[in-house]
This record gives C-alpha cells, sequence and structure tokens, in this order.
C-alpha cells in the first residue's frame, strides 16, 4: 500500500480511536526519548504521543504498520521522513515536533501536546529514485506532485516529466550523490572528481544528475561549445558533444571511472533535446528546446531550461529571476571545492545569429547567449537506470553511494 494510503488511514485510526497494530508510548515530559518498548492503548496517558513506523519493500510501497518490539534495525534501515498530527489531526511540521537520532535510531518529542506520528523507513539499499521521492527534499526543496502538476499546466504540447530539486543552494541540501567511488571519504576528499547533484527524477524513475564541479582535462578547463562560429552546427555535432563522449570526460584519466564497465553500465543512453530559443521565459523556452532530440546518448549538458527550473520553477519571468542573482540562489549553481567562476555552457543553442550562439550560466546566475567559439566551463550531465540502489542521506557531507550490489547486477 502506498504512504498516501497510510495517510487516510492515519485519519480514520484518530477518528475511531482504533490503535491496532502501532507501536506508541505515551509521554508527559518534554524532550522525553523514545525508548524501543511497546504500549498497549490503555496505557496511553491524556497527552499521548503515538508513534507507528512503517518499512518500505524497497520499491517505495509502504506496508501496514505492525506492532513491533523495536525501531529497524540501524544496521540496514535508512530513516527517511515523519509525517506527525495533534490531537485534532491537524498536519504539523514534523521537524518541530519531534527529532530523530539517526546514530543512536532514538527519537525525541519536542512538544507537550497530543502528537500523532508516522515514522518512514527503508532498506539501506533501496532505488535512489524512491529515496528521493519519499524523502521529499529537505525545505520542500523537491517538487510535490501538485508542483510539478501546476508547472506543466502553462505548457502547450509534450509535458516536463522530470521533478525537480527548486531553490537556493542554502535549502536544497540533500540532492548530492556520489559517481565513480564507493568509500564516502574518497568522494568527499576528492568531491571535483566524484561529487555530483541530482537535477530531478523523470517519470521511468531514472535520476537525472549533474556533476558538481566544472571537468578538467590536463590543464584545460574550459570548452568551446564548437570550433567553429559560422556553421550551423546541432548539439549532436559539436565540437563539445564530441569532446564529452571521448577525451574531454569518458575517455579522461582524471574521471576513470568513465572507463569502468561498471560504473558506465549504470548511465542509461537517453534522448536529449536539441532545440533552439530565442526566448528564455516559461513556457516558451521549455516548449522550443523540445523542437528537436537525438536518441541514446549518453552525455549531455543541463538545458538552459533546467538552470531556470531549479532557480524558480513557478515564475513566468525567468529572465528576471535569473539576471542579477548571485550563484548561491539556484540549486545548479556550481557547488564543492572548486567553484565555477567563469560562465558555464548550456545544451540549448541561440536561434538567432546565425545559430552561431548557445546560451550560458554565469557564477552571478545571469544567462546570456554567447559565440560557440567561446570557451566556457562545462559540467556534464546523465541519467542513471532506475534500478539503481544507495546508501547515505544525500547530504555534501553524507552524499548518495551507489551501492556494490547495483554494480554488479
Amino acid at each position: 500500500m502506498k504512504k498516501v494510503v497510510k495517510v487516510i488511514v492515519m485519519v480514520l485510526i484518530l477518528m475511531e480511536g482504533v490503535f491496532v497494530h502501532l507501536t506508541f508510548k505515551s509521554f508527559s515530559m518534554r524532550n522525553e526519548t523514545i525508548e524501543n518498548v511497546n504500549y498497549k492503548p490503555s496505557e496511553a496517558e491524556e497527552n499521548k504521543k503515538l508513534f507507528a513506523y512503517l518499512l518500505d519493500d524497497g520499491n517505495g510501497n509502504y506496508s501496514e504498520p505492525e506492532e513491533r518490539e523495536s525501531w529497524p534495525d540501524p544496521s540496514n534501515s535508512v530513516y527517511i521522513k515523519s509525517i506527525c498530527y495533534d490531537g485534532d489531526g491537524t498536519e504539523l511540521n514534523a521537524t518541530d515536533v519531534v527529532t530523530f537520532n539517526e546514530s543512536t535510531f532514538q527519537a525525541t518529542v519536542n512538544t507537550s501536546t497530543t502528537l500523532y506520528c508516522y515514522m518512514y523507513f527503508s532498506p539501506s539499499e533501496t532505488p535512489l529514485s524512491i529515496i528521493v521521492k519519499n524523502s521529499g527534499g529537505s525545505n520542500g526543496s523537491f517538487e510535490t506532485p501538485e508542483a510539478m502538476k501546476k508547472r506543466n499546466d502553462s505548457i502547450t504540447g509534450a509535458k516536463d516529466d522530470l521533478r525537480r530539486f527548486v531553490g537556493d543552494k542554502n535549502k536544497v541540501t540533500d540532492n548530492f550523490i556520489c559517481f565513480g567511488a564507493t568509500d564516502q571519504n574518497t568522494c568527499k576528499s576528492s568531491m571535483d572528481t566524484y561529487m555530483y547533484r541530482i537535477i530531478g527524477v523523470d517519470a521511468s524513475d531514472r535520476l537525472k544528475i549533474i556533476k558538481a564541479t566544472k571537468i578538467v582535462k590536463d590543464s584545460q578547463n574550459t570548452f568551446q561549445w564548437h570550433s567553429t562560429y559560422s556553421s550551423d552546427t546541432k548539439w549532436n555535432s559539436s565540437s563539445l558533444y564530441n569532446g564529452l563522449n571521448n577525451g574531454y570526460f569518458m575517455q579522461n584519466a582524471k574521471y576513470n571511472y568513465m572507463q569502468d564497465q561498471k560504473w558506465t553500465n549504470l548511465i542509461d543512453p537517453s534522448t536529449y533535446y536539441i532545440g533552439d530559443s530565442t526566448a528564455n521565459t516559461n513556457p516558451t523556452l521549455f516548449q522550443n528546446e523540445r523542437q528537436e532530440s537525438f536518441s541514446n546518448a549518453k552525455i549531455g549538458l543541463m538545458y538552459l531550461s533546467d538552470y531556470l527550473y531549479a532557480s524558480n520553477a513557478n515564475t513566468s519571468n525567468w529572465l528576471f529571476i535569473a539576471n542579477g542573482l548571485n550563484g548561491n540562489h539556484n540549486s545548479l549553481g556550481n557547488e564543492a571545492s572548486a567553484p565555477i567562476a567563469e560562465y558555464e555552457w548550456t545544451m540549448t543553442r541561440y536561434g538567432y545569429y546565425g545559430f552561431s550562439n548557445a546560451w550560458r550560466v554565469s557564477s552571478n546566475g545571469t544567462v546570456a547567449a554567447s559565440s560557440l567559439t567561446n570557451a566556457s566551463a562545462v559540467r556534464p550531465v546523465f541519467y542513471l537506470k532506475s534500478n539503481v540502489k544507495i546508501t547515505g542521506k544525500g547530504t555534501i557531507t553524507e552524499p548518495y553511494m551507489i551501492s556494490n550490489a547495483s554494480m554488479a547486477s
């Protein structure tokens, strides 16, 4: 049964007073720690705190709450989130009323009022898309289905199937993932090599990720979109596309994991959209980008729409949002130990001036068209297969780590 149904079940429990199959304990003291003990409903005090935890089967399906002797085993479980209500059934901000210590696997109550909470856990190795969707992003940074629908309502034609992380880099703090390393310390000590950020999750449960920092090839850290200014060159015929899928990135010794089949097998060859656009407003830009595509490609760049949706998913005036903002105002701004100080290329070509320009983003958040022959920073983008499994929390200090089981499958 899906977690949405669990919320309905909980409402029924509150209305009918049926506390069957709930793990809970009553509280009379503020900030008391929940112990791993079951109590019968008759032992509940007036200001009771009910806690039920739900286990994920690894595919995003939560079973019925069951009476248990303790919290899940910390060695093979990941805490996802809590959903809490007061005695009247009004949903509360869970982070304000209960804190779960993931090291000790104990919860602390931060209120003296009646409290009902569902606490969600998943197996420690779970498809990454499920973890991302269930966690919801810290501070609401991951789009809800409702927000995604509202954004798509303004789009004529093919809709955007990507649920995205939206907001500034200080708000979006749990979309970090390591690729190319199975040891977290290795990833964190070499962020410029292994650290990526999640752009979003598509309808097939694939994750679209972008390298957190620019690529470096020997001493070169900026690259032309195309070597010739005057030619009408599409992305899949450009110097940059060829370079990313060869010596700049895929065959670059600095990123030797891209020459390791265990890792490259996790990348899902995908359709990329290469339509031109003179507009950088929503939804015209998105629609223009979707006018043309090519298939079965592994490595691309972010679209201009990727960057602008990450700035603000619901605005109709992207130019106003983007121009003049510091790069910190966008979760797709550069990150980690070597921030991008230059302009950065997007995949979206500018549909004017003989198609000799493409869109790029500056470190202060502005977007502008520039000659294809100008050299700019580059961050590769690719899709992970939907069955990739992970551990970790998605933060920069505890990024998602791809499990060995994923690479063996």
